[in-house]
């Protein structure tokens, strides 16, 4: 009778454990996605401070001051920084409204559910703000 009780509680465990391990997966897949999404955010918002109180920028030392800004993602300034400029009229200066958008593709760690959801997720973040100090840089597009 012990013996089989032992079975009993073994199979038991390796049911617990695989529940266990997969629930802690998905806590840390959790965890990081709050964690990157919270650093495209501040990202986006450094560049758009970058963007509006510095004269003279060129599109690569915004985008390199952008993906500075990024601790831990791994972000390609070529394809997953956006900056667009909109310009706006005013009767004493120029300016423009500066967007920066900021993505990232976090590969999720949990076995199952991760495939499911096709084994990564795509996270975005944007700020906008006003360039006070003259017009868009030549560089800057112009939102579709």
């Amino acid at each position: 009778m012990v013996d089989r009780e032992r079975g009993a509680a073994a199979v038991e465990m390796a049911f617990v454990t695989i529940f266990l391990a997969l629930l802690v997966t998905g806590i840390i897949d959790v965890g990081r996605a709050i964690f990157t999404t919270i650093a495209l955010a501040d990202a986006a918002q450094e560049g758009v401070s970058f963007l509006a109180f510095t004269d003279e920028v060129s599109e690569a030392q915004a985008k390199n001051r952008i993906v500075s800004a990024i601790s831990q993602p791994t972000v390609d300034p070529a394809t997953d920084v956006t900056i667009w400029c909109t310009p706006v009229d005013r009767t004493d200066l120029d300016g423009a409204t500066v967007e920066v958008i900021v993505r990232h593709r976090l590969d999720l760690v949990t076995p199952i559910f991760g495939q499911m959801l096709g084994g990564s997720i795509d996270l975005q973040r944007r700020a906008v703000g006003e360039r006070l100090i003259g017009p868009p840089p030549s560089w800057c597009e112009v939102p579709p």
